[in-house]
């Protein structure tokens, strides 16, 4: 491991084909995820100087910008990674955000093939949405490309939690879901006048009940409310009116004379 960071710290040669390794090793359908050896090793690499850090995101810029989209989305992959352990790296990003998202969401030259590309789309956009959510109050430039990506994607922006790939366009499988789900729901609108219908009867007699509830609370509440009525009057009307006797309330009468 010592020889292989020295030797990556040597030459920019070694460290892009270092990069280039990690990110064409796996590819993104297949759930295993990146190389965790060679992952291991460029982030050490990287840890040590800023310089290193530099030589990894210039690396990793230059696999953006391949026309695998596999290679793109692993390349993301370890983007995210960075991006939490390197001030430098997030320094570096955030001042290469549009052609990040050139690169991994609006594509001027879309990847290949369109299935890995939207998922390449929504895990780059995803990532966006975490470190708007971490790092978006001291790095305006993610917070200004969090917005623009929300209002360029609408309902298919990720949230910052979401870890699913299943990508929101171009796949038939979830084409074919949606237009199910939308079978699903015309017939379900459909039969709710029917069963409206059928419920009615039920309904009218629940609002009957309801009313003969109503008429017998109303009026029992207006005799409570009458003038007169048992119970009822203004307060302290029972009360003995001692001082209109000259009676003090301790129950003798004052001395003539005071």
């Amino acid at each position: 491991d010592v020889r292989s960071q020295r030797a990556m710290a040597e030459g920019g040669g070694r460290v892009d084909r270092t990069v280039h390794k990690l990110v064409t090793c796996r590819a993104p359908t297949d759930g295993r995820g990146l190389d965790p050896d060679v992952l291991r090793e460029v982030k050490r690499f990287a840890r040590a100087s800023e310089a290193n850090v530099d030589a990894v995101f210039k690396a990793l810029m230059a696999e953006l910008n391949r026309q695998s989209a596999a290679v793109r989305h692993n390349a993301v992959h370890v983007c995210d990674e960075l991006w939490a352990r390197s001030a430098r790296f997030r320094a570096q990003m955030a001042e290469a955000l549009p052609t990040f998202i050139d690169r991994t969401v609006t594509f001027a030259k879309p990847p290949q093939p369109p299935k890995a590309a939207a998922l390449l789309k929504r895990r780059a956009a995803r990532a966006v949405a975490a470190w708007g959510a971490t790092h978006g109050e001291h790095l305006p430039q993610v917070a200004h490309a969090e917005r623009y990506l929300r209002g360029l994607l609408g309902e298919r922006m990720p949230s910052a939690e979401d870890h699913g790939d299943e990508p929101a366009d171009n796949d038939p499988r979830a084409e074919a879901r949606r237009r199910a789900t939308a079978r699903v729901v015309r017939a379900r609108y459909a039969s709710l006048p029917a069963e409206l219908d059928s419920e009615e009867p039920d309904l009218l007699r629940l609002l009957g009940v309801a009313r003969e509830c109503v008429a017998l609370l109303v009026p029992r509440l207006e005799d409570e409310a009458a003038p007169g009525a048992e119970g009822g009057g203004a307060p302290g009307a029972d009360l003995p009116r001692a001082t209109e006797r000259g009676e003090s309330w301790g129950g003798s009468p004052p001395a003539d004379g005071g």
